[in-house]
């Protein structure tokens, strides 16, 4: 008999066939599972992210106008701006204290002409009462907008007016809160666990981005179309996936808003790159496992296969000795089960066969007295019977 075509062979080859196929459809399962659990937190993440830092905006545009007018209502900014004191000015913006104080103060006279930069107090006289801020603070109310300059790209900017005794305005106060700065990207990313930009237009003046060669990824455009339509012509925010200086990114464009018109973008951004590593190393960490297992488990089934076999192959055996004439019969199987019960008939067998071959044996040499011995009531149903009669 040829091994290759035995039970134990074709018992391995069918349960471990099956088994493999298991184990496939398992680990694609469940490579598929996690990968779709991957994609689920990346975008869950990114639009919590996105809209903790749109709140996050928000409050600074609250801020910028709470602390333009605190400071508009102190009169030592009255008394500095009639004096034209910038060493008053500069102290009291300097003093100023908050949770979250603004980057900069600017303090204007009536005419919008500039008293004191408080980030460059050598730098004033100029005029800004072009801004709409400054405008609308020159005609008594206050106002808070995104503002982009030729100096400052990008940053909130709230205005104030300055009333003297008279209940007119003397002067004006102005916050900012810039978004174009490497402070501001680096408090986003570390806080929030995301790349993020700001750009103006499609251009990006501050990112954590970088290029290939390193650099930050300033100066580089928008170039997704799908994006520069949903955010310039549609002017709704982009949450999904796209391509980020050849990264495949999650992402999320927020448009700013001024006038009707796209002015600004500020951006979060998760690689989806490291989430693929994270998949695909899951995958072969499984795959190895599966590996372990199948061999322990290929092992376990050859042992456990012989022990089942093995019984048959001597029953084969003996059946062979049996069909070549041999009576005399051995058998040593204790499984237990039903394979013990089919050796221990098949010695029966063998032991029912010896005794009426010597029967027949004895009949031929004329001995006609010889008792036949009967198996059972089949037997007894059976040619031997009738053979014992006639010897009789």
């Amino acid at each position: 008999m040829k091994r290759f075509h035995g039970i134990q062979a074709k018992i391995l080859f069918r349960v471990i066939i099956m088994t493999i196929a298991l184990v496939i459809i398992t680990l694609s399962y469940s490579t598929y599972s996690f990968r779709s659990y991957v994609q689920q937190t990346a975008n869950k993440d990114i639009q919590a992210a996105a809209q903790d830092i749109i709140s996050e905006v928000k409050m600074l545009q609250n801020l910028a106008l709470e602390q333009a007018q605190a400071l508009s209502f102190k009169k030592e900014i009255l008394e500095g701006i009639q004096k034209n004191d910038r060493d008053v000015l500069f102290k009291i913006c300097g003093d100023y204290q908050s949770g979250r104080k603004a980057d900069s103060f600017t303090i204007c006279d009536a005419a919008g002409t500039i008293v004191l930069r408080s980030r460059d107090r050598a730098k004033f006289g100029d005029s800004q009462a072009d801004l709409d801020t400054v405008k609308a603070a020159m005609s008594g109310k206050a106002a808070v907008q995104y503002s982009t300059t030729k100096g400052i790209p990008l940053s909130i900017r709230a205005a104030a007016p300055v009333f003297d005794a008279d209940n007119k305005v003397a002067g004006i106060v102005a916050s900012n809160f810039r978004l174009d700065v490497p402070e501001w990207c680096e408090h986003l990313k570390k806080r929030y666990h995301v790349e993020n930009t700001t750009f103006v237009g499609k251009m990006r003046v501050m990112t954590t981005l970088v290029k290939d060669d390193g650099q930050l990824a300033i100066g580089t455009e928008l170039a997704d179309p799908n994006v520069i339509k949903t955010i310039f012509e549609e002017k709704k925010d982009y949450p999904g996936e796209s391509k980020v200086l050849g990264r495949q990114m999650k992402v999320y464009y927020y448009p700013i808003v001024e006038k009707g018109e796209t002015i600004a973008i500020l951006f979060a951004g998760l690689p989806i790159d490291e989430a693929n590593q994270l998949v695909t190393k899951n995958f072969y960490e499984n795959l190895l496992i599966a590996a372990v297992v199948m061999v322990v488990f290929v092992f376990m089934l050859i042992i456990n296969s012989r022990a089942i076999v093995n019984p048959i192959r001597q029953i084969a055996v003996a059946a062979k000795e049996l069909a070549d004439g041999k009576l005399d019969i051995e058998l040593d199987v204790r499984t237990g089960d039903e394979t013990q019960m089919l050796a221990e008939d098949f010695i029966n067998m063998a032991a029912t066969l010896k005794a009426k071959v010597n029967v027949a044996k004895q009949i031929a040499g004329g001995d006609l007295t010889i008792w036949v011995p009967l198996s059972s009531e089949e037997d007894e149903r059976g040619g031997w019977h009738y053979l014992g009669q006639k010897s009789v």
